[in-house]
């Protein structure tokens, strides 16, 4: 929450829409009535069809126990599972291309955890493979491990990560048409060509970045290949690399963005229209994203590699690729909850719910929490314009709710013809207005996707006690909506107009966006919105409401 600034002797508010606060800021002066602040940029509620897809997380306490959990998505008995240190990145950036759709990858530490134990042990693979020397993985390891696989273990293990990664190649394939090309000292670019080689079913070598080492040269020239996939831009793999394997082996192709999230998209956008499962993991980091390399091999899928938060250009990756499910790999330290909700809504799927996680959120300005007085009454007026009569009865339906789970006084003042907009909400004709407009008709919805179907927010300042007070709030729906069927007019669970105008109102008398889909206050409405008001948006609603007391 970003906290109100002292300027001059004024407290710069922020106002919302959404319950959000944006970058604006206006001055409300301690003196003053209800002195408004300004309006900022939308923040917007999306609303999803049924679906059947799912997305799930696959997460640990730490990477190897994240690497356990995405074993035990396998199927029992994979033929081979290789074991790499989960230290560093270079061994096991190489397995993930080897084991492809057929065998594993596990991470593992020194010595392995209990939890580790017991994932190979639930698996009962065929062999256990060591990747690495004893260095990276002692013999011990293979010892405790190779015990509960059927054939007990082995290892591969070159002088350096380059001849490990070309032993591992070369006991895999005899050829391959087609070869990636990763570097060796940098995992950025690298963890995107380990996925894509594994989904491909290829071997992945690794190379320094102005010279392509003699093991590296040596696996090329076995594989003979028809083409080699160099991942990365010239920082990582220059261009004589590029000269020296077209003129020696096979014609090479670059794959290249801007960064690290670019290469990624441009590898995922080669899998076309659509895929059945995309695999989600965090790019800052190497050891989930090695353990999703492998999974999306053994899927036969794209790996998408996120940062802080979803690009928009990842957005629309994701939503042309429509995929069916999402597994996401890493726990919210690597992958924010706001992150798994961006590609769910972009894939048109139900986020995963975490009972445990229920909140509520509310929106403060210099400390204190921003709120109608609930010692004076609201007064409210409908826009609907010319809509059947059963949209106003559901406006009514779920204003008195509203009332009832916040105590505040809801006064129907009738009908209007205001139209909020980002820039006139303090010169609504009324305390509250809650309308039911066509997109056009407003800026609230200027750049939003067809699934956004709603704003709510308010404007607030001081009043004459010199406390906090909401001025004016409004709950805006999209008559579109309706019109396309997407928000039925119901007051039923799910994705209905009842839950959207519940949401909106929520925004209007101060809360923010919750973090579970179970809550009204979800920034997404999805077959999982409950009809009502749930316990923790109801929390919420009491510290804005009548309970919190008058000011």
């Amino acid at each position: 929450m970003r906290p109100a600034r002292v300027l001059a002797g004024a407290v710069l508010a922020l106002s919302a829409i959404a319950g959000v606060p944006s970058s604006g800021t206006a001055a409300a002066s301690p003196a003053g009535h209800r002195s408004p602040t300004a309006v900022p940029a939308p923040i917007r509620l999306h609303a999803l069809p049924a679906t059947t897809g799912t997305v799930q997380r696959l997460a640990g306490p730490d990477r190897y126990a994240t690497s356990a959990a995405v074993l035990g998505t396998y199927p029992t008995g994979v033929s081979r599972l290789f074991v790499a240190t989960g230290a560093t990145y270079p061994d096991a950036l190489a397995a993930a291309g080897a084991a492809g759709a057929q065998d594993a990858v596990l991470l593992v530490g020194n010595p392995p955890s209990q939890t580790t134990i017991n994932a190979v042990a639930a698996n009962h693979p065929g062999q256990i493979i060591l990747v690495g020397g004893p260095a990276a993985i002692p013999d011990t390891t293979g010892d405790l491990l190779g015990r509960y696989a059927a054939n007990g273990w082995s290892r591969i293990a070159g002088a350096d990560r380059y001849a490990t990664a070309a032993l591992l190649a070369t006991a895999t394939w005899t050829s391959a048409p087609t070869v990636y090309l990763a570097s060796g000292e940098s995992f950025a670019d690298a963890l995107t060509a380990a996925a894509l080689a594994a989904a491909r079913n290829s071997p992945v070598l690794l190379t320094a970045p102005d010279a392509v080492p003699a093991p590296t040269q040596a696996a090329l020239a076995q594989l003979h290949p028809s083409s080699v996939v160099i991942v990365g831009g010239t920082a990582a793999i220059s261009d004589t690399v590029a000269s020296e394997i077209s003129q020696a082996i096979a014609p090479v192709t670059r794959i290249a963005g801007a960064d690290r999230y670019a290469t990624n998209a441009l590898a995922v956008g080669s899998f076309g229209g659509s895929v059945a499962n995309l695999v989600v993991a965090s790019g800052a980091t190497f050891p989930d994203a090695i353990s999703g390399a492998a999974l999306a091999g053994h899927l036969q899928t794209a790996l998408l590699l996120v940062g802080s938060s979803l690009t928009n250009a990842q957005q629309s990756l994701v939503a042309t690729l429509h995929p069916a499910a999402v597994t996401v790999v890493g726990g919210a330290a690597a992958i924010s909850d706001a992150v798994v909700d961006a590609v769910a809504v972009a894939a048109g799927l139900s986020p995963p719910v975490n009972a445990a996680d229920n909140d509520y959120v509310v929106n403060t300005i210099a400390g204190q929490v921003v709120r109608w007085n609930p010692c004076q009454p609201v007064g409210w007026q409908l826009n609907i314009g010319s809509l059947p009569s059963s949209v106003a009865s559901v406006i009514s339906t779920e204003v008195q709710v509203l009332a009832a789970d916040s105590g505040l006084t809801l006064r129907y003042d009738g009908t209007t013809t205001f139209v909020p907009t980002t820039t006139n909400i303090d010169t609504e004709p009324d305390d509250l207005i809650v309308a039911v407009i066509p997109r056009s008709a407003t800026d609230l919805f200027d750049g939003a996707t067809g699934t956004v179907v709603g704003e709510g927010g308010w404007t607030a300042g001081y009043n004459a006690n010199g406390h906090i007070v909401i001025a004016h709030g409004f709950a805006v729906i999209t008559q579109d909506a309706l019109a396309t069927g997407l928000l039925p007019i119901s007051t039923q669970g799910g994705v209905t107009l009842g839950t959207a105008v519940l949401h909106e109102l929520g925004h209007a008398v101060g809360l923010n966006h919750a973090s579970q889909p179970t809550e009204i206050m979800y920034p997404v409405l999805s077959p999982q919105t409950p009809a009502t008001y749930s316990p923790s948006d109801r929390a919420g609603l009491a510290a804005v409401g009548a309970p919190a007391g008058c000011l």
